[in-house]
């Protein structure tokens, strides 16, 4: 018998100790699911108009780009090329679209309004809207336009950065935003009932088990509409404020293994109906490059898997020990 399963783990957890992104969306649309990031030129509140300068002290000049995006393109030219990589592989999929790089709210609400629609209208088996942003701009009339956009066939959901629930962090990370920003902002969203999906930074210097804990707690109490999270290890990305901090030696290392152990500790006090989107960052260019030992995301995974399975733990043990 395996240590999970002597431990009480439920079924569902058998296989894989915590849900997965894919394992939530099959259950949510009754289909195998598939984002298509789309780059749609936006760029960043505090980056120069060519998005290669400023922004978050971590982040690279790529922001949020997905490496499968290539080239700032026609938004539908983009999409289509996507979408027919996935078709082929599974024909029965569906797809959800993904404005996923740098700020994809920033923009006057007209030109978002063309901007949404002419990825909606690229392909017709999108069952989501996916729109990742700050909470700092996301205003009123945007939110209504987000839930103007959905339709009986197509949900529109939210990815919302906040880091870390602690100022002195998102300081830090030069963020300019506050918690209380993301706090506002999911408590905008609420009454039109969109999902969020917030993302976190694990590796924070400064930042142990209470603290990496304290931001979970607080972002289940503060965003009516969690479906789920994003969890990323902090990277010292060559070019980066943070990697230069790192190399005058003014910063601590952040390993794979304390991710590893940072994460299957997450994921035991994670209610169970929460999905683990995703769990570790994009590396860009050769993980050689970045402090630490990064490892990409299927092998990060496997590992994780592992460790759990070795451990006893499952998602959201340390709940019901608890007796929660």
């Amino acid at each position: 018998m395996s240590p999970a399963a002597a431990t009480g783990c439920p079924p569902q957890f058998r296989d894989i100790p915590y849900l997965t992104m894919g394992r939530f969306l099959q259950q949510r649309f009754g289909h195998r699911v598939f984002k298509i990031g789309v780059d749609a030129g936006f760029s960043c509140p505090h980056r120069g108009s060519d998005r290669r300068r400023g922004g978050c002290s971590f982040c690279s000049p790529d922001g949020a780009r997905s490496p499968l995006i290539g080239d700032a393109r026609h938004i539908p030219e983009q999409i289509q090329r996507n979408a027919a990589y996935w078709r082929e592989r599974y024909p029965d999929c569906r797809l959800m679209l993904y404005f996923q790089a740098y700020t994809s709210t920033l923009a006057p609400t007209a030109a978002l309004r063309r901007i949404y629609r002419a990825g909606l209208e690229a392909d017709e088996g999108f069952v989501a809207l996916v729109v990742g942003t700050r909470p700092d701009c996301l205003p009123d009339e945007v939110i209504q336009l987000l839930a103007e956009l959905r339709s009986p066939g197509c949900e529109v959901w939210v990815e919302l950065g906040l880091q870390s629930s602690h100022e002195e962090s998102l300081q830090l990370l030069a963020r300019g935003h506050s918690a209380d920003s993301y706090r506002d902002a999911a408590a905008r969203l609420a009454p039109y009932g969109i999902p969020v999906v917030p993302h976190l930074i694990f590796g924070i210097p400064g930042e142990g088990q209470q603290e990496r804990q304290v931001t979970l707690e607080w972002v289940q109490r503060f965003t009516p509409g969690l479906i789920g999270v994003k969890i990323h290890n902090l990277l010292y990305i060559p070019g980066t404020p943070l990697h230069r901090a790192y190399m005058r030696g003014e910063l601590p290392l952040y390993t794979l293994d304390d991710h590893l152990e940072a994460v299957a500790d997450a994921l035991s006090v994670l209610p169970p109906h929460l999905a683990a989107m995703r769990l570790t960052a994009d590396i860009p260019g050769d993980p050689a490059d970045i402090p630490g030992n990064p490892a990409k995301s299927p092998v990060f995974t496997g590992r994780l898997q592992r460790y759990m399975r070795e451990q006893g733990l499952f998602q959201g043990c340390r709940l019901r020990n608890q007796g929660t």
